[in-house]
């Protein structure tokens, strides 16, 4: 393996993103505890945000892995908690064509805000294109990858569904295009790092 000081690492942890979540989440659960828990629903609140912030500490302090690029291919880290040794994927580069940027577009309920504005929740992602003649990944044929693939398809509709499961959120932790590219053009000069956030995949 590649020594860490030659590899692209990304690690989970703070964001400015996570750190704002967790400030809500902490202030959602305080304002639950100062209205008093005389409710089945407050507790359910104050229960369920709090989760949520004691979750996301942990990812941000867990300082998994969350993407490796070096000399033998990419490592996408797996879920920070939870399973993190079964989901996560390495991929070498003789199956990489190109590293791809996507984002997933989240309606909650079709909600609107003043001024006709759509609600609307972006979610990047960091996916690889493998080559076409290989067979599909192993997750692909379980439940939980047509699960993944069907929402894929519809809160990404330009993007293929197979790219479910040669993809990771880029969430509770941050990628650096710049050194992305430097790290493909080191390793693997003819993988390309595509930016189709937004745009069609009909060609990928």
């Amino acid at each position: 393996m590649t020594d860490d000081k030659e590899a692209y690492v990304v690690r989970y942890g703070w964001t400015f993103k996570s750190a704002l979540l967790v400030l809500f989440s902490g202030a959602a659960t305080a304002l639950m505890v100062h209205l008093g828990l005389s409710s089945l629903t407050r507790v359910a609140c104050a229960v369920f945000f709090g989760a949520c912030a004691v979750v996301l500490c942990a990812v941000s302090f867990s300082r998994r892995t969350a993407l490796r690029v070096d000399g033998e291919g990419v490592t996408l880290g797996g879920h920070a908690l939870f399973r993190y040794g079964s989901t996560l994927l390495f991929v070498p580069w003789s199956d990489i064509e190109a590293l791809v940027r996507w984002e997933q577009v989240i309606r909650p309920g079709g909600m609107k805000v003043p001024g006709d504005f759509m609600l609307r929740v972006k979610q990047p992602y960091l996916g690889i294109k493998r080559r076409p003649e290989l067979p599909p990944m192993p997750s692909a044929a379980t439940p939980m990858g047509f699960a993944n693939s069907a929402a894929v398809m519809a809160t990404a509709r330009h993007v293929p569904g197979h790219y479910a499961h040669t993809s990771r959120a880029v969430s509770g932790w941050r990628l650096d295009a710049d050194k992305l590219t430097a790290a493909l053009a080191r390793f693997a000069p003819g993988v390309e790092l595509k930016d189709l956030r937004g745009g069609a995949l009909s060609d990928w």
